[in-house]
């Protein structure tokens, strides 16, 4: 078991998994809320990955298909979108529904296919458009296109991708139902072979690739019936007429074989039946049956066929053969073998092996073919090929948890360490003091001086050196460069005395270094080349000027991370830079969520690390305090909200296991977390009471640095791993006055951090620590422990154990320093070993320790540190007692491998008689037993009885002990390989003295015998025979009716006898000849039809001579099928054969055709006559004229004219003559069809237009048209000056506007617009215009929001003549998205004003519910909507109202906020406010105050409308109410309006 996504006994039923990236989907059912998406990824995380259709029922999604890394596909219904298809990156917010029938309706039949990134799925929107082929990814959905236009359906089906190329089944009117194809999702869509020509439907499908652009499939025709075709490059081909005519192949399983262009198949072909067929390429010649399962035209058992992944040429299939019953296959397309598979349990002479195969195709890993397959009484299983049968199960494995112990601290260094670096690979540690460059040895922690130096400003580890800078004789302060044993200047950067003032350096690339540094005036970010002499600077960024001073973070060989001051010199921004990068540029971090700069801490080399190929920071941007970023690319993902809102969540950071953890403060829960970059999660691992200051990653634990407060036993170390948590080791000094620690790093077995005192400023402590205390790896003798062992894991058990003793060999951890190992052994359950520990040198063998039978012995294993750690593992192992079965047993031959069982002893297998002997090889069950095979060698082959006879073979077991003994038995049975029959007889007494040794027959029937009926026995019981003109094999008695021939011809009876080997035959044939038969004399014809059905009806046996048959034009050949009176008889047409068709003469002329029939016995004839007719297909005219003198040199095979008619003329007449007799022609104008010499009139449109005249020719066979076409232009008379087209910049007017439509009014814009723009098109050419009498180029301003503007637009004829006026009012939609009211019907004290988005109401007791009213300010205002809608809530529930203006853009959302009412008496207001309709505080007079109850206030003559009267209570709890209600309006100037307003 994988995943438990059902706690507990029910199951998640998890369905049809794929993988996308590092992650797979599926459907499953967690128990809560039906089937939905599910999903597991590497790092182990699994669940639900979100739910569709809440509530239980489930969305059932099915039909998974991986889209490419990041996306996938599936099917699934939901009550709000029905049955359709969704696209999705793993999460619900990444998850579009593709509702193409909008609503609840399915769209969707469930073809479809993954192609170029996008899903290619068949649907129908239930509008009336059909099913057809849509594409989809997350941008939404659209359809490809409409194939069979209309309501009519494509049905697209079959989608199969092959190469770039993605080919489906769609239907069509012009070419049916037929294969087409597209390139790209979005089309355009070809078709790429019309098999069965015109609208015909070849209704092709099993696409199978065989490589990119060579397709092979099946399609359909009348001519050829069913059969196998290949689309190459373009070319369609059918590749072979398998049952030759109108007569269908049935195809099954076409499967490519891998690497060729070449598949294969199973295919009913003539005499054999379904059979296995190859195919290469494309050529008939190569299209070959390769396998007679089925022996004769009897279908083979059903079988099936998979192919398997990365087996260059090798296709995989099961099927049933009459020895070795379902067993498993394998081909290359030329030859069939049978796999040394599962060949299951014999039974007799059929045997039944595998079922089914579950997977498609079959995976491979290595050399193994795995599968699953459903065999006799095993039931399905998981099997694979590879010389063997194995069944393999998963182990799982188990991490035991380790402790710590506390430690001592050393004080390495007492003078003023300022600095620390460490080399990740060699593991030396260098420091710095006020005067010293120091190197401690990693295995010894010794101290060694490797140079006096002075003003160093830092130091760094940089490609196997360590960077810092000093002051050097004659140079001021450099860069320098120190190794194991010297310290030399790197460059003088700031040549001669000058300090250059570089402040850090770190590596970029494996040949440079970066340095913040000052060449001149102006410090800034270089690089620089050729470590450890460079011989240029190149700057890379010039941000802050003169204090733009650059502190690097982190640098690679792949990515430098610094921060650096803006100009402003207050803001400490994070940039990168990468290599490659052009001379001067660099990537200014921002992160995409917030758009905003991300910003370190000055100085923080500390909270950097990185994790595989990415760095994180701890930073921080406009929208949050310190959190955890991501650097990608030219972003800074901010991957944590540890502490929402702008608060400071993370602390320290460190790289560890596969997570990034951190110390951090979540809404003020102090401890460490850890963020999973695999499912982008953060998991709280420990809480603490105090922050951690520093986090510390070691080889095997995290060290947490904590201090708190000012007394020195608060600064402590702790250690953490993630199986044990952390614990407490010790106080960081034992001495007093500590004020400080920094740069705490790590080497194997020992912490080094610097610590500040009053004692003695700066010194360098370290620490020893009991973990990592661990060993690497344990091998055995056995392979026991070799396979499972885990450094973690300390106790192991094994059982079923047959050697007699064991030994190990323990290797030590590199982080475990001064490894020593000791073992000892006890049995099992003592406190301790029994024996004396051993020491056991690392990487070599202990000594063997012995196992007693049926006995538990324990080995212990003791590892030991330099620092005095240890760590204790020990091993359990159970001897199993002498066991004589055997595991397998196995045979030359095949017979016995699979069906054994260790408890079934005897054993019974048919062999084919070629086999004289058998070499048995057993396989003890348990390791030392020994064997004999009939009393011998099992190595020398036992000579097998003979053939018919049975042989039996024991094998005698004896186990390791002697103790034991099992005899097995195997009977082979051998069988007979006598093909001969005793006896065969027929009842016509063909055969006459039939010898089993005699092997041909002949005699002779008289000419009414039609068959003879033949029976026959075996020589050898088991036999059977096949006879040619008989399906099927048949067993010994068995008979076979055989039909004859004609009289005067002979049948020849071929008999094939299998022996019960049925690898060996026998032949017989007997030769049937039936006698002469006088009645066929006759030579006439009984019927006569042709494929135009001319003769047919009117055709007489006794007729010889039929004139005036006629036949349309487009008959170019008639087939002619005549029916003899007598069978046999032989016919020609045209002295030809009557299924070749005769060419007919020209269209207009006669064809004499001659059928002669000869009687069956060629001694007499007869000649039928047919004289056919056909009829002209000449469809061009001779003359074609109008009495407007438009059709001006006509020519019979010049098909367009035009001319130009005065404007005064109304109407043209039109005549013809047609080029051949018997034509009729149509003209547009006219009403039905007209005889040569007609004419026809013609009605002309308006002035300045143009009437274009068809005139359809039908030749004499109505079949043969042609088309000739007058384009009639009638003179404008230039005075109609109108408009064709008028659009404006929105786009408004453009759908409302017609040219004899002149006013247009009330066309709404938004309401931020400030002009709009027109453009005019005339109707006629020449014509001119202006808008607002100039250009029409220039804008119209719009005044404002609710007002509006007209614009003129005036259009002048051509001649200048006339002038035709257009006129268009446009109005800025209002902008008001503000209440004007709002009351609630319990009179609670309401404190509202319209520009206050809070609405605060004073309650006197909850629970109870209050009702809303509320208006809108603008009555035009789009929507005034509530939640809840019912506008009721129980107090104090939230309430909100969302108003938007006329314009829907414009919205303004008023919440409710409840506060309790104290208990009052007061009943006046502290104020109140009066607004206009603009919402400004109109003035009172006299000034309000609380005590005074009657005012005045007076609006300026413009202004109209009082919005709303309101103000706060004096005392919290009173209501207000206003009569009447506003808003309210003033009638006209002067007008005066009393308003009550009552405060309770």
């Amino acid at each position: 078991q994988l995943l438990d996504l059902c706690p507990g006994s029910c199951g998640s039923n998890p369905k049809e998994p794929i993988l996308v990236g590092s992650r797979a989907y599926f459907q499953c059912d967690t128990g809560t809320g039906g089937p939905e998406v599910c999903f597991f990824d590497h790092a182990g995380s699994y669940g639900r990955a979100f739910d569709l259709e809440p509530g239980g029922v489930g969305s059932t999604p099915t039909k998974f298909v991986t889209i490419d890394s990041t996306h996938f596909a599936f099917r699934a219904w939901t009550t709000t979108y029905g049955l359709e298809w969704y696209f999705s990156d793993g999460t619900l917010a990444g998850t579009v529904a593709f509702d193409v029938c909008s609503g609840a309706c399915n769209s969707t039949s469930g073809n479809f296919a993954a192609f170029e990134g996008y899903l290619m799925f068949d649907a129908d929107t239930g509008g009336g458009q059909g099913v057809e082929l849509y594409r989809g990814n997350s941008g939404g959905f659209s359809i490809v296109a409409d194939l069979n236009s209309g309501a009519a359906s494509s049905s697209p089906s079959e989608l199969r991708v092959c190469g770039t190329l993605l080919f489906f089944t769609a239907t069509t009117v012009a070419a049916g139902r037929e294969v087409f194809y597209t390139d790209l999702p979005a089309g355009p869509i070809t078709l790429a072979a019309d098999v069965a020509s015109g609208s015909v439907s070849s209704n092709p499908g099993s696409y199978t690739c065989a490589n990119p652009g060579f397709l092979y499939f099946i399609a359909t025709t009348a001519a050829a019936g069913t059969e196998l075709y290949a689309w190459v490059d373009g070319t369609t081909t059918l590749i072979k007429d398998i049952n030759p005519g109108a007569a269908s192949t049935s195809f099954f399983s076409i499967t490519a074989i891998p690497g060729q262009n070449a598949s294969i198949f199973q295919a009913t072909a003539p005499n054999v039946g379904r059979e296995l067929h190859s195919v290469f390429g494309t050529n008939a010649a190569n299209l070959t049956m390769i396998w007679n399962i089925a022996i004769g035209p009897a279908n083979a058992p059903t079988f099936f066929i998979q192919p398997v992944r990365g087996t260059s040429g090798l296709v995989y299939f099961g099927a049933e053969h009459k020895q070795f019953g379902w067993e498993i296959w394998a081909t290359d397309g030329n030859s069939v073998w049978l796999t040394n598979g599962i060949n299951c349990r014999n039974k007799g002479i059929l045997t039944y092996g595998v079922q089914t195969l579950l997977a498609s195709p079959l995976p491979t890993f290595g050399t193994k073919v795995f599968m699953v397959a459903d065999i006799w009484d095993e039931g399905k299983e998981i099997f694979y090929i590879d010389h063997g049968n194995n069944i393999t199960s998963p182990q799982m494995i188990q991490f035991a948890a380790s402790a710590f112990s506390t430690n001592s601290i050393t004080n390495a260094l007492d003078n003023q360490v300022q600095y620390i670096a460490q080399d990740p690979i060699s593991r030396t540690l260098a420091t710095f003091n006020s005067t010293n460059l120091h190197f401690i040895d990693p295995a010894t922690h010794a101290l060694n001086t490797i140079s006096t130096i002075t003003s160093a400003q830092f130091l760094v580890f940089c490609n196997g050196l360590f960077l810092t800078s000093s002051s050097f004789a004659g140079a001021g302060t450099e860069p320098g460069i120190a190794n194991a044993t010297t310290y030399f200047m790197l460059a003088d950067i700031n040549p001669g005395a000058g300090t250059s003032g570089t402040s850090n350096m770190a590596c970029f690339g494996a040949d440079k270094v970066a340095l913040s540094t000052t060449p001149s005036a102006e410090t800034e970010l270089y690089i620089a080349s050729a470590i450890p002499n460079p011989t240029d600077l190149i700057a890379v960024s010039d941000v802050g000027g003169v204090n733009g001073i650059p502190e690097i973070l982190f640098s690679d060989l792949t990515i430098t991370v610094y921060s650096q001051i803006t100009v402003t010199g207050s803001v400490r921004n994070i940039f990168v830079l990468y290599p490659g990068q052009t001379v001067g540029t660099m990537l200014n971090i921002s992160d995409p969520g917030t758009t905003s700069i991300v910003t370190g801490t000055p100085y923080s080399r500390t909270f950097i690390t990185k994790l595989n190929d990415k760095v994180y920071i701890r930073a921080t941007n406009a929208a949050s305090g310190y959190e955890l970023f991501k650097i990608d690319g030219p972003y800074a993902y901010r991957v944590t909200d540890y502490y929402p809102g702008t608060n400071h969540g993370v602390n320290d950071i460190c790289a560890f296991r596969g997570k990034v953890y951190f110390s951090g403060n979540n809404a003020g829960v102090l401890g460490i977390a850890a963020y999973n970059p695999v499912s982008n999660s953060v998991a709280v691992v420990q809480t603490h009471s105090i922050l951690p200051l520093y986090l510390v990653a070691g080889p095997g634990e995290i060290a947490l640095f904590y201090f708190s407060g000012t007394v020195a036993s608060n600064y402590r170390l702790y250690m953490y791993t993630p199986e044990a948590g952390s614990k407490d080791l010790m106080p960081l000094t034992t001495g007093s006055g500590l004020q400080s620690i920094r740069f705490p790093t790590a080497v194997p077995g020992r912490f080094y951090w610097q610590a500040f005192t009053t004692v003695m400023n700066w010194q360098l402590h370290s620490t020893n620590y009991s973990h990592p205390t661990y060993l690497a790896a344990v091998n055995d003798s056995l392979g026991l422990t070799t396979p499972v062992f885990q450094s973690w894991t300390l106790a192991y058990s094994f059982s079923d154990i047959t050697a007699s003793s064991i030994t190990f060999v323990p290797t030590c951890s590199d982080a475990t320093p001064g490894c020593t190992v000791t073992y000892g052994s006890s049995l099992c359950g003592a406190a301790g070993p029994t024996t004396v520990w051993t020491s056991v040198t690392a990487n070599t063998a202990t000594a063997p320790v012995a196992l007693p039978p049926t006995t538990c012995t324990t080995v212990y294993f003791n590892v030991s540190s330099r620092w005095g750690s240890s760590t204790y593992y020990n091993v359990n192992m159970t001897r199993l007692p002498g066991d004589s079965h055997l595991s397998a047993v196995t045979d030359n031959i095949g017979g016995i491998n699979t069906p054994f069982a260790m408890n079934v002893l005897s054993y019974s297998l048919n062999v084919l008689s070629s086999w004289s002997s058998v070499t048995i090889t057993p396989t003890c069950f348990q390791a030392g037993c020994t064997f004999t095979c009939q009393g011998g060698s099992c190595a020398s082959p036992v000579a097998l009885n003979a053939a018919g006879t049975s042989t039996t073979v024991t094998v005698h077991v004896v186990s390791y002990d002697g103790v034991n003994t099992t005899d097995y038995t195997v009977t082979y049975y051998r069988m007979s390989n006598d093909a001969k029959l005793a006896t065969l007889t027929d009842n016509a007494a063909v055969i006459s003295g039939f010898a089993p040794s005699t092997f041909s027959y002949a005699g002779t029937v008289p000419a009414a015998t039609s068959s003879v009926q033949f029976t026959f026995t075996c020589a050898h019981a088991g036999c059977v025979a096949h006879f040619s003109s008989c399906g099927g094999n048949l067993t010994s008695g068995g008979t076979c009716t055989t039909s004859l021939g004609a009289p005067d011809t002979y049948t020849l009876v071929t008999v094939d006898v299998y022996a019960e080997d049925i690898f060996v035959t026998q032949q017989y044939t007997v030769n049937v000849t039936r006698g002469h038969d006088f009645t066929q004399d006759d030579a006439k014809l009984s019927a006569l039809v042709d494929t135009v059905s001319g003769v047919g009806p009117v055709f007489v046996s006794t007729t010889t001579v039929y004139a005036s048959l006629t036949v349309s034009s487009g008959t170019s050949a008639v087939t002619l099928t005549p029916t003899c009176s007598v069978a046999g008889c032989t016919v020609t047409c045209q002295a030809a054969s009557c299924a070749t068709p005769v060419t007919m003469n020209a269209a207009g002329s006669n064809t004499v055709i001659v059928v002669h029939v000869t009687s069956p016995n060629t001694l007499y004839t007869k000649d039928y006559t047919l004289t056919y007719y056909r009829k002209s297909n000449d469809a061009t005219l001779a003359t074609l004229t109008d009495n407007a003198g438009v059709v001006v040199g006509y020519a019979p095979t010049t098909y367009t004219y035009a001319g130009t008619v005065a404007s005064t003329t109304t109407s043209v007449q039109f005549g013809f003559t047609c080029g051949h007799a018997g034509c009729l022609a149509h003209f547009s104008v006219c009403a039905g069809n007209l005889t040569s010499g007609s004419t026809c009139t013609v009605t002309l449109g308006a002035s300045g237009t143009a009437t274009v005249v068809t005139v359809d020719v039908y030749a004499e066979d109505m079949t043969s048209t042609q088309q000739y076409s007058v384009n009639v232009t009638r003179s404008y008379d230039l005075f109609s000056p109108e408009l064709a087209a008028l659009t404006d910049s929105f786009g408004e007017v453009n759908s409302l506007f017609t040219t004899y439509k002149y006013s247009y009014s009330n066309i709404l814009l938004p309401s931020t617009a400030t002009s709009v723009t027109v453009s005019p098109a005339c109707l006629i050419a020449g014509c001119t215009f202006t808008c607002l009498s100039t250009s029409c180029a220039t804008p119209m301003a719009i005044p404002g929001p609710g007002l509006s503007a007209t614009m003129l637009i005036d259009v002048t004829s051509p001649n200048t003549l006339n002038t035709t006026s257009y006129s268009v009012q446009y109005r800025a939609m209002n902008n008001n998205a503000l209440l004007a009211s709002f009351a609630n019907n319990l009179g609670l004290a309401t404190t509202f004003t319209p520009a206050n988005n809070t609405i605060v109401i004073q309650y006197t007791a909850t629970g109870v519910s209050a009702s809303f009213t509320y208006a809108a300010q603008d009555p035009l205002a789009s929507s005034l909507t509530a939640s809840p809608a019912s506008n009721t809530v129980v107090i104090p529930a939230a309430f909100t109202v969302t108003v938007c203006a006329q314009d829907p853009a414009i919205c303004n959302t008023y919440s409710v906020t409840w506060i309790a009412a104290p208990a009052s008496n007061d009943n006046r207001l502290s104020m109140m406010t009066v607004l206009n309709a603009t919402s400004n505080t109109v003035a009172l007079s006299p000034a309000f105050a609380p005590d005074h109850t009657t005012y005045s206030a007076i609006l300026p003559s413009p202004e109209s409308q009082i919005l709303s009267i309101s103000g706060p209570c004096n005392a919290p709890g009173c209501s207000i109410f206003v009569t009447p209600s506003p808003p309210f309006t003033l009638s006209s100037p002067g007008a005066t309006k009393i308003v009550s307003v009552k405060v309770t």
